[in-house]
């Protein structure tokens, strides 16, 4: 039920394109991150490649997956990322550190994996690879108001995967609460 009001609302027509989209938006949409007058190409073969490797990572989630495992994945498409894009990454606001952050990543990969979750829980997984219930749920903003977590600082400026793993372990706590995986209980939230 939750699953699908989900999709209904973040993804109507029910795509990994619009996943992978909604996923890398979502990472983008309150996060800085270019270089000043990057030409539109280059953005374009960032997005790809960032698509790219966030379908790889889908992949690897198809059996049932520990938080370990998710920020082993979220510090390689980092890696990845700095590796192949690290030039453009270079915003000029010095509370942002440079590159593709941990706060990037963490949020495109939860936001696929919610996606492809949410997607395989339809009828039959219409066509879809059905992954189990996502170790991880996307951090952000909004989860910090309803959730009242602590942030060391803003979701955005993350660059540490401790970070990451400390709300994490504060999600969990909350979702165990309920007696739930942290991937319902984020999924009932939102």
């Amino acid at each position: 039920m939750y699953q699908q009001a989900f999709l209904q609302n973040y993804n109507p027509p029910r795509t990994i394109e619009c996943a992978l989209s909604k996923a890398i938006n979502a990472s983008l949409q309150h996060n800085r991150t270019y270089s000043p007058n990057i030409d539109q190409n280059i953005k374009t073969q960032f997005k790809n490649r960032w698509s790219s490797e966030l379908i790889k990572i889908g992949n690897l989630f198809q059996q049932q997956r520990d938080l370990n495992f998710y920020y082993k994945q979220v510090i390689k498409l980092q890696q990845i990322m700095n590796d192949n894009f690290y030039n453009i990454l270079m915003h000029p606001d010095p509370v942002y550190e440079n590159g593709f952050r941990i706060s990037h990543s963490q949020k495109s990969i939860s936001v696929y994996l919610k996606h492809l979750w949410c997607l395989g829980s339809q009828e039959g997984g219409r066509g879809f690879t059905i992954i189990p219930d996502p170790p991880c749920c996307p951090i952000d903003g909004r989860m910090q108001r309803i959730t009242g977590a602590h942030y060391n600082r803003r979701w955005t400026q993350m660059n540490q995967i401790n970070e990451i793993r400390d709300v994490l372990n504060q999600f969990q706590n909350l979702a165990n609460r309920k007696g739930l995986s942290i991937a319902m209980w984020e999924c009932q939230l939102f």
